[in-house]
């Protein structure tokens, strides 16, 4: 799973036995408009997204996203030609030894 607070992770894994840490970061940018597979990963994205944080939402956030999702919205994600993704994602990797 995905943790996203501020961790210095490195130091955890390395408390933990953890060796060779190394740290990745990249980001996913995709202009509008996006294409069929570029809409389909925002989609399920956004779905776990909403899936994984749906009782910490308001309800006005919640419904919001859900018609983002609505394939029927010409607002959505799947309909809107203003519709683009920019997210950043970092990964920890390291070697637990034998």
């Amino acid at each position: 799973g995905a943790v996203h607070w501020d961790t210095d992770w490195p130091l955890l894994l390395g408390a933990a036995g953890i060796e060779d840490i190394d740290r990745m970061e990249y980001r996913i940018h995709y202009p509008a408009p996006l294409g069929s597979p570029q809409r389909q990963w925002l989609v399920n994205i956004t779905r776990r997204s909403l899936h994984q944080a749906s009782d910490r939402l308001s309800a006005v956030d919640r419904a919001r996203i859900e018609a983002s999702l609505d394939a029927s919205n010409p607002e959505g994600i799947e309909r809107s030609s203003s519709v683009f993704a920019d997210t950043t994602r970092v990964v920890h990797t390291g070697v637990r030894p034998d």
